[in-house]
């Protein structure tokens, strides 16, 4: 989701960037780690950095998370049971 790293060189300086969720698709760790790459680009340009999880990192919250693994789990399970991949 996140685009900051086609944008990084077109946003402007300031004292404090804000980006308000939706940062990866699923929270993966990849996803992550680019984001936080990326945002390492822009220390020259701010001082301070606020980043809120949104909707999208779902590995973020412990309900989510745990929904996420209950339906991998059930994926596993049911195609093992029927033999499809």
């Amino acid at each position: 989701h996140s685009k900051i790293d086609r944008m990084h060189n077109d946003i402007p300086a300031g004292d404090v960037l804000l980006h308000a969720g939706d940062f990866t698709n699923i929270g993966s760790v990849d996803d992550i780690k680019k984001f936080s790459n990326d945002l390492k680009k822009l220390n020259d340009k701010f001082k301070y950095k606020v980043v809120i999880a949104g909707n999208h990192e779902l590995t973020f919250d412990p309900e989510s998370r745990r929904a996420v693994l209950q339906l991998i789990f059930f994926i596993i399970i049911y195609q093992q049971k029927y033999n499809t991949r």
